[in-house]
This record gives structure tokens, C-alpha cells and sequence, in this order.
């Protein structure tokens, strides 16, 4: 049930990320059916208060600027 929920990255190790904690309410099989329904999302939505860790390639030793690549090998920032 906590699966995707994502997590804090502190090095290029994937042993190394601090997961947000997650207590499930309840497992589908007790849930009832009138509450497995989809969610209604607006056909418009705007995030005012997203934020997030972006993990992009290392071009420069200081890690200024850069940007997400499609290779998972090397360092990374």
C-alpha cells in the first residue's frame, strides 16, 4: 500500500534514500465497495506547492545546472 510513495535520495546508493513514514488505513480486500471508486480530478490542475528532488547527470564538479538524463550508470547529482 506504500509502494511509489518515493523518498529522500542522500547519495547515488540505492540503500541510501530516507522513506517518508506510511501506515496503510486499509488493505483493499476491507475496504467497501462503495469507497473504490476513482478519484474525480479537475480537467484543469495547478500544483502551487510541488517540490521534489531532480537527480541529474554530473557534468561538472560542482553539480551547477544539468539535466535529467536517460542513462542510470555514471554519477549523478
Amino acid at each position: 500500500m506504500c509502494e511509489g510513495i518515493g523518498g529522500l535520495p542522500t547519495s547515488d546508493s540505492p540503500d541510501d534514500i530516507v522513506y517518508p513514514a506510511c501506515t496503510p488505513l486499509l488493505t483493499p480486500d476491507k475496504m467497501d465497495a462503495a469507497d473504490k471508486v476513482p478519484p474525480r480530478l479537475p480537467l484543469k490542475f495547478k500544483n502551487t506547492k510541488w517540490t521534489g528532488v531532480v537527480i541529474n547527470q554530473k557534468t561538472n564538479p560542482f553539480c551547477i545546472g544539468g539535466y535529467p538524463g536517460s542513462d542510470s550508470e555514471g554519477e549523478h547529482c
